[in-house]
Order: structure tokens, then C-alpha cells, then sequence
């Protein structure tokens, strides 16, 4: 209707000293590839990536710039489904009580211990990820589940809001 063309973004083998580990590029998503744009400073600092939404998504480049590699797993919310959607009665616990904000590590009900799992989970596989890492390794946490009871609580992180669009602004456009 306005006679424009659209852009398309896509994930290169390289781009602004970023280089992707993934042997295959075209199986690395855009969404985080751009994410690992909008992070990479001049600093000489290795620095992973955790978006928290749908999927959790952890990426770890080193100090190099070089993207080692990546995990993708089931969201905070997704996890929590999954269990009620998919496992014996457990669904009948689901919104039966109130969990409170301030996550503890074990739940007193079915829906706490399951809300509890599906953090704890996500926070033990970012550790494992930063205990591979230097121990000056940046921790940067964004998406919608960042928002919340954070995934990464307790682990030094940098929330950063918006992050895909901050690295749009780095992306070569196609």
C-alpha cells in the first residue's frame, strides 16, 4: 500500500569482530545474533547472553569475539505448561495457591515446587554456562521472563530491555 520494500535481516558468519561459531549459519537465529551485536564492545570481555521468553536462549562469546556456541531450552512459562498440560493430576494444582514473588529455592505447594523448578533450572543451566567462562564474563538478561522473577537473580546480571532492537541498529541490512 505505501510501496515500500521491506529489509530482511539475517545471521552472518561475521559482523563487527563478532564471528559465529555455528558451522552451519543459517542455523543460527537472527534474534540471537543480533543480541550478541548489540553486546560486543571493545573491551576485550567475554560476555553470554540469556534471553528469557518463550525459550530461553543462552549464547557465550569469549574475549575474542568468538561466538563458542549456545543452548535453547523451554521458557520459564513454557516449562511450567508442559508439567501441568502433561503430567498425571499435577494439574489440578495448577492456580489452586498464590506463590509470592520472592522465589525461594524449594516450594511448599504442587504450582510453587513447579514454579520453583522451572527458575531453578534456568538459573543452574546460566551457571554451568558462566562456570565454562572467564571470571570476568559479563551477564546480560533480556526478554519478557527477565522482567519478572528474574532467572538470574543472585548471578550479577545486566538487565537490558529492548536489547534485539539496540543490535538492529548494528545488523548490515540485506
Amino acid at each position: 500500500h505505501f510501496r515500500f520494500s521491506p529489509d530482511f535481516i539475517k545471521s552472518e558468519s561475521s559482523a563487527f569482530g563478532l564471528r559465529s561459531g555455528y558451522t552451519d549459519i543459517s542455523q543460527l537465529g537472527v534474534d540471537r545474533w543480533v543480541a550478541m551485536l548489540a553486546v560486543v564492545s571493545p573491551d576485550g570481555r567475554d560476555f553470554c547472553v540469556v534471553d528469557a521468553g518463550t525459550a530461553v536462549t543462552i549464547d557465550y562469546v569469549d574475549a575474542g569475539l568468538l561466538h563458542q556456541g549456545g543452548l535453547i531450552f523451554p521458557g520459564l512459562h513454557l516449562m511450567q505448561q508442559a508439567l501441568f498440560a502433561r503430567t498425571g493430576d499435577i494439574k489440578d494444582f495448577a492456580g489452586k495457591t498464590s506463590v509470592p514473588e520472592d522465589l525461594a529455592l524449594l516450594g511448599r505447594t504442587t504450582e510453587a515446587a513447579v514454579r520453583f523448578g522451572a527458575v531453578q533450572s534456568t538459573v543452574g543451566a546460566v551457571q554451568r554456562v558462566l562456570d565454562s567462562a572467564s571470571q570476568t564474563c559479563r551477564l546480560i538478561v533480556t526478554g519478557g521472563d527477565a522482567l519478572g522473577p528474574r532467572p538470574c537473580d543472585g548471578l550479577g546480571c545486566d538487565q537490558r530491555n529492548q536489547l534485539l532492537s539496540s543490535g538492529l541498529k548494528f545488523q548490515r541490512i540485506c
